[in-house]
Order: C-alpha cells, then structure tokens, then sequence
C-alpha cells in the first residue's frame, strides 16, 4: 500500500489562509480611518460633457435618448414640476453612510441632480465617487417613473439607498 503525501494539501491551505488573513487585516485597517465627510454638486451638463467622450458613447447616448422618449410618452404618473429633495443613512461594511438627493422636474422628466454625501471611511469614499461619476447620466432627461439606477461604479450599497431616495421623490411629486 502507497503512502499518501498531504504536505502540498497542508502547505496550500496554509498560503489560503494567509492571503485571507492579509486581506482582512487590509479592509479592518482601512475601516478605522476618520470620518469624513464631503459634499458634491455637479451639473449634469458638465458630467454629461464628460461622460460623453467619443463618438461610440455619442451613438449610445443618442440611443438612449430615442429610447427615453418612446418611454415617456407611456408614463402613467403624472408628477408635479418643481425641485424634491431626500435624504438617508444607510449601513456600510466601515460604518455607516449618508446620501442626500435634490432633483428638479419638469413635464416629468428628471431636470437637475445634485447629491450630498457623507461616508464613514475611505473606502467609501471611492466607491461613493465611482457611483456620483455615473448616476447623473444614467438619470438626468429620464422620465421619474422610469428613473432607476443598476449597480453604478461597484456601488450597490449606494445604488440601491438612491432607489430608495427615487421612491421618496415620486411620493412627494405625485400630483393629487
């Protein structure tokens, strides 16, 4: 009978451990920075501007453009021009995380964008600046009750707070 040699299982269950002993001490020690706090406010006029660099995301924006208005024109809420704002705290692995929207409408349709934000920790901070470089494109001219963001830069946590933030806003828009 042959004699098994476990050392390489041993040894690569070692390493396996190691790496993820490494890259929880990284995200703990990353966690425990200060609190900080920022506040950004883009037009979308400049984020479009920067958002649209080449001629294929000219093309694709002009797509989405004919496709938001075949939306618009079966929009069943009627919403009530003027400027909305909302705001939340929501949890994050370093702690927890603010996101504050103010959008204007007019003739349904979402005008204007400015977001406030407040992050526990610098990681944070980078996912919560990915979600900001992308959202005003991905809302700004849509119709409000088509309005509704996917996973943004990595940013699911964020994504889904400002879904939430949307439904906040077409409560308070709705006409009566």
């Amino acid at each position: 009978m042959a004699e098994v040699n476990n050392t390489p299982k041993i040894v690569g269950g070692a390493v396996v451990a190691a790496v993820i002993l490494i890259g929880l001490l990284f995200f703990v020690l990353g966690s425990e920075d200060a609190s900080i706090s920022s506040t950004q406010s883009v037009s979308t006029a400049e984020s479009q501007a920067q958002q649209i660099d080449t001629d294929a995301s000219a093309s694709e924006a002009l797509q989405e453009t004919d496709t938001t208005d075949e939306q618009s024109t079966a929009t069943s809420s009627v919403f009530v021009d003027g400027a909305y704002s909302a705001s939340t705290v929501y949890a994050s692995p370093g702690g927890n995380d603010g996101i504050g929207v103010e959008i204007v409408l007019a003739n349904n349709q979402i005008q204007s964008l400015d977001i406030t934000r407040e992050e526990s920790n610098n990681t944070s901070v980078r996912w919560v600046d990915r979600f900001v470089a992308e959202v005003f494109t991905a809302v700004e001219g849509q119709d409000l009750d088509e309005a509704d963001v996917d996973k943004l830069g990595g940013a699911s946590l964020t994504q889904a707070a400002f879904n939430d933030l949307l439904d906040d806003i077409r409560s308070q828009a709705l006409a009566s």
